[in-house]
């Protein structure tokens, strides 16, 4: 039997990571919700790390909470967050942190 591996601790893990080293951080998912997740980005941002979000300019599910989420970021965060918009659905799960 597959063991089933979840994404949250690796993506709280790699973002600490990179508000320890200041490294810059590009994260990739189809959905937002994970208030952990959301918490840990702008806790990133506003100490000054750059972090670029992509997302699904309109998922296939859950596309309301996504939007809600980004401005819950963006009414939290300071200036040094980017977020864009893919123009089809993409449901990547990808978190790139930066060397410095």
């Amino acid at each position: 039997m597959l063991k089933q591996k979840e994404i949250k601790p690796k993506v709280i893990e790699l973002l600490e990571y990179a508000l320890q080293e200041w490294a810059p951080v590009t994260i990739e998912m189809a959905y937002f919700w994970d208030i952990d997740i959301t918490e840990k980005i702008i806790e990133v941002v506003n100490s000054w790390v750059k972090v670029d979000i992509i997302l699904p300019e309109k998922a296939n599910v859950q596309d309301d909470l996504n939007k809600k989420v980004m401005k819950e970021i963006l009414d939290k965060a300071n200036w040094n967050i980017g977020i864009y918009f893919y123009p089809g659905m993409l449901h990547a799960k990808m978190i790139h942190v930066w060397e410095v």
